[in-house]
């Protein structure tokens, strides 16, 4: 991770300046990627399977069970450092209503079809799955810390956008002939964008508003909007041919939570968004 923190900073500060290239470079974020083990690697974490539920049912939406699109063991991933205050131990369980794809998490009316469940550290795997239930082949993965950057099209490089376009270009150019980013599985850091930045579209979907609403015509939105940066990206999950997840046209889900409910462990308030090629 310090060698492509340092490359990040070596390419923005040769073709932005010292002073623009060190601000790009200052809102890089810690990433973990969930990769297939190694030889001799083995991990508690994995994608698809059966959940960790606790005490809890397994969730549903609209009369359906939900789909288990992976268990992230916590220590592992605190052992790995997100960059995420999450709980040091148990096991965040990811759903998605995985069997209807026309749920993009664009409207209020979307809740629900996607959760988040945390479980303590000593609790079992789900013995079995409700009738119905999509299941999904289970892939064990470990975690890799690694770097990352905000996509071109993050508010957060806004003025860097504004000011020395072509440099700044040149420095996604570099970066991405190198292989970085590429949609993939991770944990915290800035998400992998398909289409363009969600934290807008999560403020007002999770405060009962479709993502289209503006404020220009809706003046009573401008405060709420202004609290839209403290969103950050729990976790992705790409398309991936061998677990059998094929989000829209090879698209990308994204769990997003809002800090204060990050701090107060309210995974329950945990938005989504689909987007696709």
């Amino acid at each position: 991770m310090d060698e492509q923190q340092a490359r990040v900073r070596q390419v923005a500060v040769e073709h932005l300046g010292d002073a623009a290239g060190l601000s790009f470079a200052a809102l890089g974020s810690p990433v973990v990627q969930l990769v297939a083990p190694g030889a001799g690697e083995a991990g508690r974490s994995r994608l698809g399977g059966l959940p960790v539920l606790g005490a809890g049912e397994w969730p549903q939406w609209a009369g359906r069970p939900l789909s288990c699109l992976a268990v992230i063991d916590l220590g592992e991933l605190a052992a790995a450092g997100s960059g995420l205050d999450l709980p040091a131990a148990g096991a965040l369980s990811f759903f998605y209503a995985a069997d209807r794809p026309e749920v993009w998490g664009l409207d209020p009316e979307d809740r629900g079809a996607w959760r988040v469940v945390v479980a303590p550290a000593s609790t079992a795997v789900s013995g079995s799955a409700p009738e119905g239930a999509v299941v999904f082949p289970e892939v064990p993965v470990v975690m890799r810390a690694a770097w990352c950057v905000p996509g071109w099209e993050e508010r957060a490089v806004g003025e860097l956008r504004r000011g020395d376009r072509a440099g700044l270009r040149a420095v996604y150019d570099e970066l991405g002939a190198l292989g970085w980013p590429a949609p993939d599985h991770r944990i915290g850091g800035w998400p992998v964008l398909v289409q363009g930045p969600l934290q807008r579209k999560c403020q007002l979907a999770a405060n009962g508003y479709p993502t289209g609403t503006r404020s220009t015509a809706n003046p009573e939105l401008a405060p709420l909007l202004e609290d839209a940066g403290s969103w950050r990206m729990l976790a992705q999950f790409a398309s991936d041919e061998a677990l059998g997840w094929q989000w829209a046209d090879d698209g990308v889900v994204y769990f997003m939570i809002h800090e204060r409910d990050l701090a107060a462990r309210r995974f329950e308030n945990v938005w989504m968004i689909l987007q696709s090629y």
